[in-house]
């Protein structure tokens, strides 16, 4: 991916979103540069203020994922993805409202989750598999933060 940004230049989530700017869809997302400490999971795991909103996000991305799986409606090419995955906005809308998650963390989601099926990131199953990914990998930065924090609480 020549001209896109690597995992090494996440120094906050102005840079993330930056990224998904430049990428087509998420399949040009490239594992290094989310999956590794540093990487864009990493820092955005970093800049959640409640965990829960991005649980919540995740079990509903991960549960239309299920069902695209047992239906055939994507192999019918009935199944609309970004539509889909629209529905989700206004619940990104009112964990911003309620400052549960701040404005960049909104951007991001909103960059990769478009306005419509033109603009959106996830316009396939392979798409919305790596969406899951990335999401993963945010819960598990966020959950290994923690217990650093426990941690050195606790010496």
């Amino acid at each position: 991916m020549q001209g896109t940004q690597r995992r090494s230049d996440f120094r906050d989530v102005t840079d993330v979103i930056s990224h998904f700017n430049k990428l087509p869809d998420l399949s040009e997302l490239d594992a290094e540069d989310y999956c590794v400490e540093g990487g864009a999971a990493d820092v955005v795991a970093k800049r959640l203020k409640d965990i829960n909103q991005m649980r919540r996000l995740f079990s509903e991305i991960k549960a239309m994922q299920v069902r695209f799986r047992r239906s055939k409606e994507i192999e019918e090419g009935k199944a609309n993805i970004p539509t889909e995955l629209i529905t989700l906005l206004p619940e990104l809308a009112y964990a911003r409202g309620r400052k549960l998650i701040d404005q960049d963390i909104y951007r991001l989601f909103t960059t990769i989750i478009g306005k419509d099926e033109r603009t959106s990131k996830v316009n396939s199953k392979e798409n919305l598999d790596q969406l899951v990914d990335f999401l993963s990998a945010i819960i598990a930065y966020h959950k290994m933060m923690k217990l650093q924090k426990t941690e050195r609480r606790e010496v």
